[in-house]
């Protein structure tokens, strides 16, 4: 008996196979994930996938082997936002289709972000089933929009300091007038009173207050770069020994300072001040994290070799650095705190005791003097800043660095005996403080409210005058306008400026008029006075 031929698939069988071959191999070949599951559970451990395509495969790195009878929260991992997570859940539950962006892992552990649209697949008697889920890697987007945000704060962030530098610059003057003024006339006050009077103590007290004012208002101009930089070789131990003085003064209980510095080191080219208000930010936030539980400061300086300063490229190599390192014993900071420790007026210092620019300033002035700095911190292990500094290459060593009067002022002994010195500004109260200030040292002064009867008395006066000192704002001429006339008329006159605000552009038109110097109002009364007699005994 013969055996019946096989039956020959009916064109329609062969039409649908054929169909679901190309549909097969569509779905096999798109760039996007497809991912098919289970409709239930959707509790631990979850639905199990039955379907994945290439892309799947190449993507995350696991094979369908790995894949099929697992479920999608093999791709989660730390970062994957729990949140989305349970916004998916609240859909799926309703069986309604919804569309997310989640964080999801490879196999070997590298994060990526997919885009996903999950819908519900029902069977003809409308019982939901599976779950399709078409997934488009969106990484790529992601890092550019995060790069785009990166850029959109840090310009939001230099337009804040823009503007902050702007009207800093604005009311510079004005304040720094009022706190020239309370500094000077305290100072005075101070020397007309016996060592033990009972007022000395608060005298002392409106003297820091006006420090603090002082130093705020330079910080926030450094931190704006609207102030002039005096960039000079110098040995960085050095500066580190005078702030540890500085902070060792009034240092509170129970906290000590440690310094290990070599004494031949190589210097570096800053601007010492603003390197002082780094060493003083830095050692000041320090001692108030150890207040109350004491512990140890310690301030190192060593010889370097960073390749991290040097450019690269080709002929790529290590350069000598100076590294500046600044530990404390303190409670140290959580990760929160550090991503944000850089931030301007963000502080973890209570009301009134911190303004939230200290690190802002730091970094601003690292960064400008082409350095690096780091931080190590965790909570109950203290925190160590590291930053190094290019070495100035060339240099002496330290044992030919400069002479203090770079850092501080002269301390000149010659009196004011005969001189006679002009005195103009449009702020009557420091007129009186000047003036007072001056003859008390024996100058002979002249001082003038408008700057037209100034310019008469220079003009009558021909040599009588050993020193010209004018502001530099004031209504109708400036103290640049003023100076520029009273030369024309004596070529030989010594001259200085007195402003609470220097920046660039005034010490570029002084030096053009022919200035002699550029005086900062709100220096302590003895610099003013030493700047005065150094000015003067210079044309002995």
């Amino acid at each position: 008996m013969n055996a019946h031929p096989p039956l020959s698939p009916k064109p329609a069988d062969q039409e649908l196979q054929s169909r679901f071959n190309l549909l097969a191999t569509a779905v096999s070949r798109l760039n996007d994930i497809v991912l098919i599951t289970e409709a239930e559970p959707l509790d631990q451990p979850g639905p199990r996938i039955v379907f994945v395509n290439d892309a799947f495969e190449r993507r995350t790195g696991y094979t369908r082997e790995e894949t099929i009878g697992n479920t999608p929260r093999m791709l989660q991992g730390p970062k994957t936002q729990r949140a989305e997570l349970d916004r998916i859940r609240v859909a799926l539950t309703a069986w309604e289709p919804v569309r997310a962006e989640l964080i999801n892992y490879t196999k070997g552990g590298k994060e990526f972000w997919l885009e996903l649209d999950v819908v519900p697949v029902a069977d003809e008697n409308g019982r939901y089933t599976h779950w399709i889920a078409i997934e488009r890697d969106i990484t790529d987007r992601k890092l550019v929009e995060a790069a785009r945000e990166a850029m959109e704060l840090q310009l939001h962030e230099l337009q804040k300091m823009e503007a902050i530098g702007t009207l800093a610059g604005g009311i510079a003057h004005d304040f720094n007038n009022i706190i020239a003024t309370m500094l000077g006339n305290a100072e005075l006050a101070r020397r007309s009173l016996d060592h033990e009077h009972a007022a000395l103590q608060s005298i002392d007290e409106i003297v820091k207050a006006g420090r603090r004012a002082r130093d705020l208002v330079r910080q926030i101009l450094t931190f704006s770069r609207r102030q002039v930089t005096d960039m000079t070789p110098f040995a960085l131990e050095s500066l580190v020994h005078e702030v540890v003085q500085m902070l060792s003064a009034n240092l509170p209980a129970k906290i000590h300072i440690e310094v290990s510095a070599a004494a031949d080191g190589p210097l570096i080219r800053a601007d010492s001040t603003q390197m002082m208000q780094v060493l003083m930010n830095l050692g000041t936030n320090a001692i108030h994290a150890m207040r109350g539980h004491g512990g140890t400061l310690h301030f190192a300086v060593e010889s370097v070799v960073s390749s991290l300063l040097a450019p690269a490229g080709p002929g790529h190599r290590v350069q000598p650095a100076v590294r500046l390192t600044v530990r404390d014993s303190g409670p140290g900071m959580d990760q929160a705190t550090l991503d944000r420790m850089y931030e301007p007026f963000f502080t973890t210092k209570p009301l009134g005791e911190g303004t939230g620019l200290g690190l802002a300033v730091v970094h601003g002035i690292v960064k400008f003097h082409g350095g690096l700095i780091d931080v190590s911190s965790k909570p109950g292990s203290g925190t160590s800043f590291t930053i190094d500094l290019p070495a100035a290459s060339g240099m002496p060593n330290a044992g030919q660095q400069l002479a203090a009067t770079q850092i501080n002022a002269p301390t000149l002994t010659k009196s004011g005996a005969g001189r006679h010195i002009l005195y103009l500004d449009d702020d009557d109260s420091l007129i009186f403080l000047v003036r007072r200030l001056l003859e008390i040292e024996g100058f002979k002064v002249s001082a003038f409210s408008e700057q037209s009867e100034a310019i008469a008395a220079v003009a009558a006066g021909g040599d009588a005058f050993d020193l010209v000192i004018t502001d530099f704002n004031m209504p109708g001429m400036n103290g640049i306008e003023v100076l520029r006339e009273m030369l024309t008329i004596n070529p030989a006159l010594r001259t200085a400026i007195a402003s609470g605000f220097v920046d660039e552009a005034l010490t570029e038109a002084a030096r053009q008029v022919g200035v002699n110097r550029l005086i900062f109002k709100e220096s302590a009364v003895e610099d003013f006075c030493a700047v005065i007699r150094g000015l003067i005994d210079e044309t002995n």
